[in-house]
């Protein structure tokens, strides 16, 4: 999602809309090098969140101030629509895939699950 994010594209692999020719002198970049990364902070900010006891990885955006920016591009509520916050079909499929590859090296489950249940049991911490 962050890659994604930097290499300028929202969630269905669309080019984000242009910077404004302001914003973008003030960022001192041109109006179309679009990655969502102004001062570092929200990007990073987006993280897994553990909950160990119901066995879920969430992602969420940690800070009230990266939360707010996060949403405010992801829905163009505030700012230029810029959906980025969220996975794809392929990203979780790739997720999956890892959890599955990572259960087999430690040994067989418990009860088995497929890719598809993993993909469901993926959740994204609503931005608020």
């Amino acid at each position: 999602m962050v890659g994604r994010t930097l290499d300028g594209n929202d969630i269905d692999g669309v080019q984000f809309e242009k910077y404004s020719k302001a914003y973008a002198k003030k960022k001192g970049v041109p109006d179309d090098s679009v990655d969502l990364f102004l001062n570092g902070d929200m990007l990073p900010s987006i993280s897994k969140v553990d909950n160990k006891q119901r066995n879920i990885a969430k992602i969420a955006v940690k800070g009230k101030t990266n939360n707010l920016a996060s949403y405010n591009h992801n829905t163009g509520d505030t700012l230029p629509k810029r959906t980025h916050f969220g996975l794809t079909e392929s990203e979780a499929d790739e997720i999956a895939q890892k959890v599955l590859t990572a259960r087999e090296v430690k040994g067989p489950p418990k009860k088995t699950r497929s890719i598809a249940d993993l993909i469901d049991s993926i959740e994204l911490e609503q931005i608020e």
